[in-house]
């Protein structure tokens, strides 16, 4: 039991939206409420990528195809309060109307809640949360500019990081913990050649959307299990990962379901290195996402993978990879 004085304090705030969000997940369970048979049926019919040969994206079963970013899940049962909506989710069709025109757009709401009740650096709780806007163009359909592609994705994010403000660990206790800000991710145009098996995707890019991800391992909430830490910790700012992107080029060729190999060149530092009277946190210097820095040496990195046993149960992946930073001579 704890004592009246052991108990982790929680601001007023955040006691309220915690109660709030739990208010409104019971509503959206109540109003989407299946029964067992129903709920068997719509897992059956909802795509999963895990056991089938292409593996996400129709790539071989590999990080290779992550399409977000690495703390999305791994086997994701795709649901959307939209469904629970029914004719309100899409307000005058727009959504309907922009797919036939080559344009979708999503919003997806991560909130969470932790505290630390022992160890770390202190004892409290927090309520953070991050809303994700993803927009996509099939060029083609939309301008007549074929196999080609443009994506970009923005974040706003808020609330309190355990990590940062109660535990001071190195690895974060959530995978979407970062300073609070609104700010620009991802931007991108991908052109494929070859019946789609080359792509050259040319803008503002993250590595860990892509290379070095384990597709099992990022059902996890904590950033352990995303971009491995021993690249972030020798890289500038970390390197271009959530919630830092740079400019850069990535090449992937994926010639049949067995095999894949990309690559990048990256700029090395997103947040610039830091100056005499400057903030030392990558993110506070680069707030927006919007530095577009150049003139920092390079970062290049592969990664290549081989599945085999796609018709048989399990699959297996074998994959290798390689990163190097201009200038820092460090290699893995």
């Amino acid at each position: 039991m704890f004592s009246e004085n052991d108990r982790p304090h929680v601001p007023p705030l955040q006691r309220s939206l915690a109660l709030w969000l739990a208010l409104a997940l019971a509503l959206a369970q109540a109003a989407g409420a299946q029964t067992p048979l129903e709920e068997t049926a719509r897992i059956a019919a909802e795509p999963n990528f895990l056991g089938r040969p292409g593996g996400a994206g129709n790539d071989p079963q590999t990080s290779v195809a992550q399409p977000d970013f690495s703390a999305r899940p791994s086997a994701n049962l795709n649901t959307s309060i939209q469904d629970l909506l029914e004719p309100y989710g899409d307000p005058f069709a727009a959504r309907s109307f922009l797919r036939t025109r080559g344009i979708a757009y999503s919003f997806t709401y991560v909130g969470e809640s932790f505290g630390n009740v022992t160890g770390g650096a202190r004892r409290g709780g927090i309520a953070e949360g991050r809303l994700d806007f993803q927009f996509d163009a099939d060029l083609d359909t939309l301008i007549g500019w074929r196999d080609a592609a443009f994506h970009t994705n923005l974040y706003q994010i808020h609330g309190t990081g355990l990590s940062r403000h109660y535990v001071d660990n190195f690895m974060s206790v959530s995978a979407i913990e970062a300073l609070p800000s609104s700010r620009l991710y991802e931007l991108w145009v991908e052109q494929r050649f070859f019946d789609g098996q080359l792509g050259i995707r040319v803008g503002q890019l993250a590595t860990d959307t892509e290379f070095a991800v384990s597709q099992t391992g990022t059902l996890f909430l904590n950033s352990t299990f995303g971009w491995p830490n021993i690249m972030a910790s020798v890289i500038p700012s970390g390197g271009p990962i959530y919630p830092l992107a740079v400019p850069a080029v990535r090449a992937k060729y994926v010639p049949n379901r067995s095999f894949s190999l990309q690559a990048g060149i990256y700029d090395g530092d997103p947040a610039g290195p830091p100056r005499r009277g400057n903030d030392p946190d990558p993110q506070r210097r680069n707030r927006t996402g919007t530095n577009f820095r150049t003139n920092d040496p390079a970062l290049v990195i592969a990664e290549a993978a081989y599945a085999y046993g796609l018709w048989d149960c399990p699959v297996f992946v074998d994959g290798s990879g390689g990163l190097a930073e201009q200038g820092l001579d460090r290699q893995f």
